[in-house]
C-alpha cells in the first residue's frame, strides 16, 4: 500500500513531468529510494532528504509536507 508520503511526491514528480531518473539526476534521492518510498517499501523518510527530493522538483518542501499531512488518515498517523 502506498502511504501519504509516496502518494504526494509521485504525484508532485508526474505533475511536473519528471521521471525517477530526472529526480535523481537534478540532485535529488537516487532513483532506488525514490521507487521504494513512492512504492510503500520505504515507508519513511528522512528531513533532508525529503528537502532535496522537493527541491530537486522545485518543489517548496513547506508546502509538499502540508499536503502529506492533509493526505494522513487516523489510521496511519504514528
Amino acid at each position: 500500500m502506498i502511504n501519504p508520503i509516496g502518494r504526494v511526491m509521485r504525484g508532485i514528480r508526474r505533475d511536473v513531468g519528471m521521471t525517477q531518473m530526472d529526480v535523481e539526476n537534478a540532485g535529488g534521492p537516487a532513483y532506488t529510494t525514490i521507487s521504494r518510498v513512492e512504492g510503500g517499501l520505504a515507508p519513511n523518510v528522512s528531513i533532508p532528504l525529503f528537502i532535496r527530493w522537493c527541491r530537486a522538483m522545485d518543489a517548496d518542501p513547506i508546502a509538499v509536507f502540508a499536503v502529506i499531512e492533509r493526505n494522513f488518515s487516523p489510521e496511519t498517523k504514528e
